[in-house]
Order: structure tokens, then sequence, then C-alpha cells
């Protein structure tokens, strides 16, 4: 199942971290509606998971995952574009390859793949993220983006 994922980063992926959030919004995160405010979660698109070849770029500049390229990214921010990075890459067992929908701002496995590829072990996803809550006008459950459908299961 492919969907943003909140996960516990260990390692340098995130800065120090102090928390400015108010006593509303530490209340949603302590209540679950609000990722933690402790500074180790971080929320990603996973794009494979154990098994799964993915590369940057296709020819017209998309991400391919098992040979399928991924032909309308529609999460991800407008205007932007994948090819920051030239990767290929099979993700190790027990472990996901994650990206940011922002993806020129997005410091994901792509800039960590020195560090087992750039992979997360499973082991620290913290679960999927069922909802966004804010802004408010982008109000929305989430579930798997159309664009991954149709991308065949890694070759055994």
């Amino acid at each position: 199942m492919v969907k943003l994922w909140s996960s516990k980063i260990q390692g340098d992926w995130l800065p120090e971290y102090e928390s400015n959030r108010n006593t509303f919004l530490h209340f949603l995160s302590v209540v679950g509606l609000l990722p933690s405010d402790a500074g180790d979660d971080l929320v990603k698109r996973v794009i494979g998971i154990q098994g799964d070849t993915i590369k940057c770029c296709s020819e017209n500049g998309k991400i391919v995952v098992n040979g399928q390229e991924l032909l309308d990214e529609e999460f991800i921010k407008p205007g932007v574009e994948s090819n920051q990075v030239e990767f290929e890459i099979t993700v190790p067992k027990n472990r996901i390859f994650v990206m940011g929908d922002n993806r020129p701002d997005s410091r994901d496995s792509r800039f960590h793949l020195e560090t087992a590829y750039g992979t997360i072990p499973v082991k620290n996803v913290v679960g999927p993220v069922q909802l966004r809550i804010w802004p408010f006008n982008r109000f929305a459950t989430l579930g798997i983006p159309d664009a991954f459908k149709a991308i065949p299961d890694a070759q055994s």
C-alpha cells in the first residue's frame, strides 16, 4: 500500500528541533491528530517497498518504479519536478524508500543514498496518514494515489 507515512527518523535527517507549537496544536499531537512535536517525525510518501526498483528519471523526467513510469503524480506540489538527484536503487528487505511531495525542498531518501540507499527501516514507520486537516482549505482523507495503481509488483 503506497501512501503518506509518518516515520521516526534516526540519524542526521532532521536538524535539532525545538517545538514552538501552541497548546492547542500540542494537544492535537498528543491525541494523534497531528504528528508528534518532538522533532523526530517526518511525513513522506512511500515510493517503494522491499524489492522495488526505483529510478530517477525516465526520458520524461518522471520517477520509475519496477519499470513503470509514475505518469501523473497529482500529489506533487504544482510546478515542481523530481529530477534533482539521479539514482537507481533496489529497496532492501524490511526497508522503504520515501520522497516528499515538494520534491525540490524535501530532504528525503534521494538525499541520503549513501546510507542504506536512502531507505528507512520499516520498524521506524509510525503509520499511514489518513487525514489532512491543515490548511483547512485542503482538508481531505488520503488514500493510494492513482499514479501507483498501475505499478507492477517487484520481480522476485
